[in-house]
Order: C-alpha cells, then structure tokens, then sequence
C-alpha cells in the first residue's frame, strides 16, 4: 500500500471478492533505515478475519482482534527474549512499538490476501497499492 490505513479501509477498498488474512501494522519503525540501525525489525501483524477454530485467540467471541492483538504483544513483552528464538526475529523491539501502536492506533501498511486469479490481478491496476507479490498458490475452491 502506498499509505497507511485501517484495517476496515483495506475490506472496503478490495472488496468482498478478495479476501484479507492477515495485516502489517505500522509500528513507528517501519519508515526508518533499519539497515544502518543496531538491529533489524520483523514485520508483526495479526489475522484481520475471524478464525472459528476453538483454540485459537482469534476467535472473535469476548474481544476483537485488534485488542487480541495488543494483549499478544503485551505478554510477548514479558518475555521478549524467548519471542524473538520462537518467532526467528532478530529483534521484535515491542518495549517501542507497543506504546506507539497504543498511541497513533492500529494502522496497516501491508496485507496477505487470497482470491481467485483474476481478481488478484485485478489489483495491479489499484493506484493505492505500491507493490504486489506471489508468496503461495493454490487451487481454491471459491463459490
């Protein structure tokens, strides 16, 4: 995307022929030169969709996952260290990005998304989005 935007934003501008799994968040270091830092920082987001599946936290019945989202990243932080060897992230950095997800909001610069091919093909052609890529593809069963 070639702006930041909310999660909600992203639906409405795809539309309900694609669908969004999973959104980067904009955590304030992003936009730097993470190169030249100490340290190099993962992308961290969060499923955008409702996942039924019984165990998983995302599973929209006491909370959205936005705020499941925030309660991740707050327990990650008790243990940053452990997240980073789990998560294989040189650095997470949350004891930063936290308070600045908490005060500029939950915005979204990146999305996962899948649909059927003529629909993602469609959005090369969206001015709003700066770069496409093809991680995985499957045969899908859309009806």
């Amino acid at each position: 995307m070639n702006r930041l935007m909310k999660p909600e934003e992203i639906e409405k501008q795809l539309g309900n022929k694609v669908e969004v799994r999973w959104v980067a968040v904009d955590t304030g270091l992003e936009d730097k030169n993470l190169y030249e830092a100490e340290y190099s920082v993962a992308p961290i987001g969060y499923p955008l969709q409702i996942d039924s599946t019984t165990w998983s936290p995302f599973n929209g019945r006491e909370q959205s996952n936005e705020e499941i989202f925030l309660d991740i990243l707050h327990f990650l932080a008790k243990d940053e260290k452990t997240a980073e060897k789990i998560s294989r992230a040189k650095s997470l950095v949350l004891k930063e990005r936290i308070p600045y997800i908490e005060k500029n909001g939950i915005h979204v610069y990146g999305a996962v998304v899948t649909g059927p091919t003529p629909e993602l093909r469609k959005l090369k052609d969206n001015d709003w989005i700066r770069t496409m890529k093809v991680g995985e593809v499957k045969l899908w069963n859309w009806k």
